[in-house]
């Protein structure tokens, strides 16, 4: 591991010198022997209902409050070093509030707003369209729920890899106030507040605050006037909400939020495979030579902006004790600046950009329930406006292309029927079928100039597709089930993000689709070991494939065409296991094998066999907790936390030069629960030995690639949380 950290060794060599000895939990677990269970029912409603998550036929993470905290969990970049097959990184022209996210082989990198996510991410079930603003920060987060796998039914819209659903605290009748102080080393400050009170017997509120502040990682060599670091973050955020419950049967939840963020450029470091040389040919001596530092004079593009807000409402009504219905409406805006440049010390190719969407959404959902079966239907609505406008970019100052213009818009609307039933054969086999029907239609314009006037080109398309999934769940015993799962996911189809080689090139591209087979076991073994594990096989044809190549007339291309089919046939495990009542292991592990099978005619963005792109063969979660008693009901709780993504190419082409080698994090945490349970005190540490590794990474026609470096290097420091009744 590079630069290695004395402060991450002392304190990890402190945590495992504190880990129980063999003889001690053997000895721990005779004297607890005829203690409770140990496992709690972990409830979520990924299928649009509430059930435990042993008996949700499907792939599925759940991470509650108390292990976000556990986890030193910030963000959704973070959260993605605990779940198997999910890799998330960073493109997005720079910016740090940008994810792309990539699930047993399926995601997008690129953020214009021509393109779509394959991964849906939710907050309180609204669909978040786009991927800048969407790292979301984890104040006042219940819970988070990570879907595996196509979910073409109760999501259905752009949900072909997966889903993730962020569930926030709903306001309650308690008098509560909590509020976390956190410092750090590189210049960390943060602090989260969250209250909730009643306004009379039936309407409780609730607001949460946040401001997150952390130094760079990196300096802005060739800037002397700027005030920002390379990977530097300045975010803050609010959110209210007030809870209306009208009656037994009637409740109408409020939310606002509101979150704002500066950063500085995240790291970027360009390779050729030529030590000599950087991009377009320059001498490496016009580069940083640290990889974390930029010569870059261009202070327009130094700095990046994100801003997202928007409001939401949901109504629930039970019309009595078997059916009910529920309605989520929304509308939310985002807009984001900053850029990208080749980071030499002239300049030579800089592109900044801002961009902005609009987005309303409403879903209408009927529940029933009865003697030996359910079911769930509804109607979903999606509007989504936006553009993307890189001007002037400059590609050689001085030449043509200095004052160039890129303007991409876009509106695109989506609408959905669904329906899924449930139903119980037997007391210990179920049964669950499930269709949506979704219509999308697309309307952007795009337009390259070198001189005015700007002239976009028009293109319209639309689709019309049909998705499901269909379970079978059977109890093994009262507490392990077995599953079996097919399902069919959709995403819809789009255009190009840079059409640089002009109207020709802004041509639509069709809907990929993910047919996936799976089966699996959840439960718990002797009320010791929560287990769930899985295998999987998905094909996935019409795969929209995305790649890059220089115009002659300046700019790169960014193309994405229907390139044809892939298999992946993969394995999951994750477990916590109760060594004994103090001591226990969290754990998963995935493999995946996906390749392209087959190519339609004129691809040149991949060959057969080929694996796509940000899809690591294993990924692995390993995290021992301990608690220890300090008596007087205090305790210490010291966990550890290892994450592994084996290598990966950035791109499906599976060009050397754009090949990630394997990474390996490791985190403590140690928190102090006095008897008092009002407040607890934690010494964390991220990224202990400082494991410098690159995130993303995307070729270029000259060739070079562009390459994205972790910015979460090596941090300790220290938590208070305290509430207040």
């Amino acid at each position: 591991m590079k630069n290695l950290s004395f402060a991450g060794v002392m304190i990890f060599a402190l945590l495992v010198a504190l880990l129980p000895s063999q003889a001690a939990l053997a000895q721990d677990e005779r004297a607890d022997a005829s203690n409770e269970a140990l496992i709690e029912t972990i409830v979520v409603t990924a299928r649009r209902k509430e059930e435990s998550l042993e008996e949700t036929p499907m792939a599925i993470s759940a991470f509650g409050e108390q292990q976000i905290s556990d986890l030193n969990v910030l963000n959704l970049r973070d959260l993605g070093k605990f779940v198997p097959s999910l890799h998330i990184g960073n493109f997005g022209n720079g910016n740090l509030s940008h994810t792309s996210v990539f699930m047993r082989g399926i995601g997008q990198q690129d953020h214009i707003i021509t393109v779509d996510s394959g991964i849906g991410i939710y907050l309180d079930g609204v669909y978040l369209g786009r991927q800048v603003g969407s790292n979301l920060n984890l104040a006042n987060i219940e819970r988070v729920e990570v879907a595996r796998g196509p979910q073409g039914t109760l999501y259905g819209r752009n949900n072909v890899g997966g889903a993730i659903n962020f569930i926030t605290k709903k306001p309650t009748g308690a008098d509560e106030v909590t509020v976390s102080l956190q410092a750090g080393s590189r210049e960390r400050a943060k602090a989260d507040f969250y209250a909730t009170t009643a306004l009379s017997e039936n309407v409780f509120v609730s607001m949460t605050g946040q401001y997150n502040r952390r130094g760079g990682v990196g300096d802005f060599l060739n800037q002397p006037n700027t005030e920002v670091e390379v990977g530097e973050i300045r975010e803050g955020s609010v959110r209210f909400a007030l809870n209306w419950v009208a009656s037994e049967d009637t409740s109408l939840l409020l939310t606002a939020d509101w979150s704002d963020g500066a950063y500085g450029h995240a790291p970027v470091f360009f390779e050729t495979g030529d030590p000599t040389t950087g991009p377009n040919r320059l001498a490496r001596s016009n580069f940083a030579d640290d990889p974390y530092d930029t010569l870059s004079p261009a202070e327009n593009v130094a700095r990046q902006m994100s801003l997202a807000y928007g409001v939401s409402a949901t109504l629930e009504h039970r019309f009595n004790e078997v059916h009910a219905t529920k309605f989520i409406g929304s509308a939310r805006s985002s807009e984001y600046d900053g850029g990208s440049d080749q980071q030499d010390r002239f300049g030579s190719v800089v592109f900044p950009e801002e961009g902005e969407a609009d987005q309303y959404s409403a879903e209408i959902q009927l529940t029933g329930v009865y003697d030996s079966w359910d079911f769930v239907a509804g109607a979903y609505l999606f509007d989504e406006s936006g553009s993307v406008l890189q001007a002037p970019f400059a590609i050689f100052p001085g030449s043509f292309t200095d004052s160039g213009i890129l303007d991409v818009r876009q509106d695109s609307r989506s609408v959905a029927l669904f329906g899924s039933a449930g139903f119980r054969v037997t007391d210990r086999l179920n049964v669950s079928l499930g269709v949506r029907q979704t219509w999308d239609d697309k309307d952007a314009s795009a337009g390259v100039v070198f001189f005015p006037p700007n002239v976009l080109t028009d293109r319209s398309e639309d689709w019309s597709e049909t998705t499901w999934d269909a379970s079978l769940l059977y109890d093994l015993t009262d507490d392990l089930n077995l599953y079996a799962l097919v399902s069919r996911g959709y995403q819809a189809g789009g255009f190009p993000a840079r059409p640089f080689a002009g109207p020709d090139q802004f041509v639509a591209y069709d809907p990929q689709f993910a047919d996936n087979y799976e089966m699996g076991v959840k439960g718990t073994l002797a009320d010791r070991v929560q287990l769930a594990a899985n295998v999987f096989f998905t094909d996935y044809t019409d795969l929209q494939l995305q790649f890059n190549e220089f115009s002659p007339g300046g700019g790169f291309v960014t193309i994405t065409e229907n390139a044809g089919e892939a298999e992946a046939v993969g394995i999951e495990l994750e477990t916590t296991i109760h060594l004994t009542n103090n001591f226990q292991i969290e754990a998963s592990v995935a493999n995946l094998d996906i390749e392209y099978t087959s190519l339609d005619a004129n691809v040149v963005g991949t060959a057969v066999g080929n694996r796509p792109q940000l899809t690591p063969e294993w990924t692995v979660f390993v995290s021992p907790q301990w608690s220890v008693p300090l008596g007087s009901g205090a305790e210490l709780s010291l966990r550890a936390t290892y994450s592994h993504r084996s290598d990966m190419s950035g791109e499906a082409s599976n060009n050397p030069l754009s090949e990630i080698d394997a990474r390996d994090v490791v985190g403590v945490n140690v928190r102090y629960q006095p008897a008092d349970a009002g407040w607890n005190l934690v010494f964390y540490g991220d990224n202990v030995f400082d494991e410098e590794y690159v995130v993303t990474s995307g070729t270029f026609g000259n060739p070079f690639s562009l390459t994205f470096l972790n910015n979460n290097r090596s941090e300790f420091g220290v938590r208070l949380t305290k509430t207040f009744d």
